[in-house]
């Protein structure tokens, strides 16, 4: 059995990613971090893999995007 690695794209800056990232780490989530406002690769596969540009999203399978309320 594949174990698929989970991907947290994220910005600089952004509250949501931050409650993203804080979420899957108090959790025991292990994950890749990239962050599209820096990683101009990681931006260009955010949005081949999920058509869109908002963060936090996550991929695993699936993309999907995060939503946390402040």
């Amino acid at each position: 059995m594949t174990t698929k690695s989970l991907i947290l794209y994220v910005k600089a800056g952004c509250p949501g990613c931050r409650m993203a990232r804080d979420y899957l780490q108090n959790h025991g989530y292990q994950y890749e971090l990239i962050d599209v406002s820096r990683d101009r690769a990681g931006f260009e596969e955010l949005k081949r893999i999920s058509g869109k540009t908002f963060t936090p999203t996550h991929g695993m399978g699936q993309p999907c995007a995060l939503r946390f309320r402040l």
